[in-house]
């Protein structure tokens, strides 16, 4: 229900602003580690119903995630920007996104320090444009709306 919700939100957004839909979904890739502990990957299986609803191919290995210390989850927003340029390297298949509008699946989207720096690795692998798409978002307050810019 919620893959729908967002791939409706989307379709929505893309055809109101007239815009031309990204050609890939990226999901942020979980650890190794906590996918074997979960399971599943949320966002994967958002794009995954996203991408069939809209047509637009998931790509899964474009981004790893790098071992860390913590979850980002159990980080406060200064040690969540700390991090930043720590979480993410590109591997192989990161050379499909360049030159292509692609759009980053999340399930909840924090202080944006994991979208931010997964932007940054595909930015510098040549992504033309990048979008963010996430279920829901922290509540923002005037003191950390520094931390939301791209």
């Amino acid at each position: 229900m919620l893959g729908r919700l967002l791939a409706d939100a989307m379709s929505v957004h893309y055809q109101v602003v007239a815009s031309t839909k990204p050609g890939l979904l990226l999901p942020v890739p979980l650890h190794a580690g906590r996918l074997r502990m979960r399971g599943f990957n949320q966002a994967s299986i958002l794009a995954d119903c996203a991408g069939r609803r809209l047509g637009i191919r998931v790509l899964r290995q474009a981004c790893q995630r790098l071992p860390g210390k913590h979850a980002q989850r159990a980080l406060n927003s200064q040690a969540r920007l700390a991090n930043l340029g720590k979480l993410f390297t590109t591997n192989e298949s990161c050379r499909l996104t360049y030159g292509k509008h692609v759009a980053i699946i999340d399930d909840v989207v924090t202080t944006t320090t994991t979208t931010r720096d997964m932007a940054r690795v595909l930015r510098d692998a040549g992504a033309r444009r990048i979008d963010v798409w996430a279920l829901a978002q922290r509540n923002l307050t005037l003191s950390d709306t520094h931390t939301y810019e791209l």
